[in-house]
């Protein structure tokens, strides 16, 4: 029963009433006791229970490939499932490259709502990238912790041979070797052009603009037809998306 809240109840004496009505009269004043009881019981029950506010969210977040150098930015919903609001107090990530943007770091959410946290992630070097997010409260569960993951990603171009070197070719004749380009990193790489300088020398067989996913090769002809004696020097310049970008491809 609340405290700020009281109920009288009133019982007859069976002496006042003729015995013949005892009975009824027991009923009808059970009844009404009963009646009385079970309206006050329930708004008791009502004005003294806790309630109680929690927050969910997700469990964890994973960014994937992200190129080094640029940056990705993922959303976190807070609920408050209960009815009181719930105050955050604190906000705070860890973990190389991912940071909290723009985010207020103390405030409140009504009950049944949500607020949005931005979380991103730029990283700093290729490779496996773990951290967490932790969100104090006064919510029943005080303080959540959401696990954080991302991958730095980067291509890479490596060339097959390192050099070509075409040997003694008669003038007048034409040589060829073939070249293999392989993305040696673990992003796309982006091949824009391939130019090649020195007299004589010439390629066949690469289209570009093109895509090499990580892991995989495309090849080429390299071309040597001298058109005087004596030795001669030349290169393919690549420009990609590549760390060194342009590279040179000594021939």
């Amino acid at each position: 029963m609340g405290t700020s809240k009281h109920t009288q109840v009133h019982f007859f004496a069976a002496a006042e009433y003729p015995r013949s009505h005892s009975s009824s009269i027991s009923l009808a004043a059970l009844a009404a006791i009963l009646a009385i009881f079970s309206l006050s019981g329930c708004g008791g029950l009502a004005s003294t229970e806790k309630k109680t506010s929690r927050i969910t969210l997700t469990v964890s977040i994973n960014f994937g490939n992200i190129s080094v150098g640029s940056s990705a930015t993922q959303s976190l919903i807070i609920t408050n499932i209960g009815i009181p609001a719930v105050n955050v107090s604190q906000a705070t990530i860890s973990g190389a490259g991912f940071a909290l943007v723009g985010a207020n770091l103390t405030y409140s959410i009504p009950g049944g709502q949500s607020s949005t946290i931005q979380i991103q992630f730029a990283p700093l070097s290729t490779g496996d990238v773990t951290g967490s997010l932790s969100i104090l409260s006064n919510a029943s569960n005080p303080l959540l912790a959401i696990a954080l993951a991302g991958t730095g990603a980067q291509p890479g171009l490596a060339t097959s041979p390192a050099s070509v070197n075409f040997g003694n070719v008669t003038v007048g004749q034409n040589s060829s070797q073939n070249i293999k380009l392989t993305n040696s990193g673990n992003a796309d790489l982006a091949l824009s052009l391939a130019t090649v300088s020195g007299n004589g020398f010439g390629i066949s067989g690469l289209s570009v603009p093109t895509t090499i996913s990580p892991g995989q090769s495309l090849s080429f002809n390299g071309h040597f037809a001298p058109t005087a004696a004596g030795g001669a020097t030349g290169s393919i310049t690549f420009a990609d998306n590549a760390a060194g970008s342009p590279q040179t491809l000594t021939l």
